[in-house]
């Protein structure tokens, strides 16, 4: 069970990273770089969500979870100063 939500984890952050990429390469174009933050955003929203479900159930820790959702709370953040 832990492999599957470490390998669910991982491909969220890797979906994130790769809008987070798109968006750097669409600055030029205000409202598609501002587009691809959004994906962004809701891509770490569902990360938090799930980090959530995992705490709730126990298969993480509470400390591994306040240190991860921090994380996406700041990334969650960063739209906002666009």
């Amino acid at each position: 069970m832990w492999c599957s939500l470490n390998l669910a984890v991982t491909s969220l952050h890797k979906i994130f990273h790769r809008l987070q990429a798109e968006a750097f390469r669409k600055r030029k174009y205000p409202k598609s770089f501002v587009a691809k933050l959004s994906d962004a955003e809701s891509e770490a929203a569902e990360t938090q969500t799930w980090l959530d479900f995992y705490l709730s159930c126990s298969y993480i820790s509470e400390s591994t979870h306040k240190e991860l959702d921090d994380i996406y709370e700041k990334i969650g953040s960063v739209k906002n100063f666009v």
